[in-house]
């Protein structure tokens, strides 16, 4: 939403105090290095943990402190390994070195990223068939391409790590009978991203354009009734009729049941009415 504040400075901040505090036999570093080839110059901002005295009415705590470094930079590396012009001008090259945070990454947050996963098109109902809003069941939809046992596997700490057993909880779906293979994990995605969880359970709820905006200054959820407007623009655009006839079936049932027990009791109603007739 254009008139809500971003938060992603502050969701930073937190996430690189959470990785601090690890400690240095499990966080190494993290630095923002911003490659101006054009103006040879090369900017790289070191995000380092600091102690802060007690101050008035402020506790002694820990707090987030940013060092930068802003240098020439001569490098050719403006080519690329066959001697080709690479065409940018401007990179930005994000490095966070911590122990185990490529397992952290497949476990966490590729389940929640669209970009890296795929989904049973015969399961969903959308607005279109090459791209659109849709809604499917996250179980039902295939596992995520290296998250299996093999590529998991020379990531995984020592069993008899105590922080393994802390951190043992993954928050996406695993396949029976494999708990390293990774599903979609249910939620609200907008523009690919997961928001927060879905108002129906083991859903996943997708919408691509401008129908649907995340708010609050974390951006970690949705108005309600953008939500709603938003399935039911889905609903009411499906392209997979069949599907969407499927799941309101059991409605439908329930409604045709409700619609005989009435008609029943109206019956029995008429015949107490001519019953009570004939007697007087």
């Amino acid at each position: 939403s254009t008139s809500t504040a971003g938060g992603f400075g502050d969701g930073f901040k937190t996430a690189a105090l959470a990785l601090h505090s690890l400690g240095e036999n499990r966080f190494d570093s993290m630095t923002w290095t911003f490659d101006a080839r054009k103006e040879k110059r090369r900017i790289v901002w070191f995000f380092e943990s600091d102690e802060r005295e007690a101050v008035g009415r402020f506790s002694k705590s820990r707090v987030l402190r940013v060092r930068i470094e802003n240098t020439e930079n001569n490098s050719t590396a403006s080519l690329d390994d066959d001697g080709n012009k690479m065409g940018r001008a401007y990179i930005m090259t994000q490095t966070v070195k911590a122990k185990d945070i490529g397992k952290s990454f497949l476990i966490e947050a590729v389940p929640r990223l669209q970009i890296f996963w795929d989904v049973d098109e015969s399961t969903i109902i959308g607005t279109s068939t090459s791209g659109g809003d849709y809604i499917a069941p996250a179980l039902l939809q295939p596992p995520i391409p290296g998250t299996d046992a093999s590529s998991l596997t020379s990531m995984m700490p020592s069993p008899a790590s105590s922080s393994t057993r802390r951190r043992k909880k993954a928050t996406s779906p695993s396949l029976p009978g494999n708990n390293n293979i990774r599903q979609p994990e249910a939620g609200i995605y907008v523009r690919g991203i997961w928001v927060r969880k879905p108002p129906i359970p083991d859903t996943l709820m997708c919408f691509f354009g401008s129908r649907l905006q995340v708010s609050g200054r974390d951006r970690n959820d949705v108005h309600e009734e953008e939500l709603v407007d938003a399935v039911a623009h889905v609903i009411r655009k499906c392209n997979n009729l069949e599907r969407l006839r499927g799941l309101l079936e059991p409605l439908r049932g329930f409604h045709s049941s409700s619609s005989s027990m009435d008609d029943d009791t109206g019956e029995r109603r008429s015949k107490r009415r001519t019953r009570g007739n004939k007697e007087q």
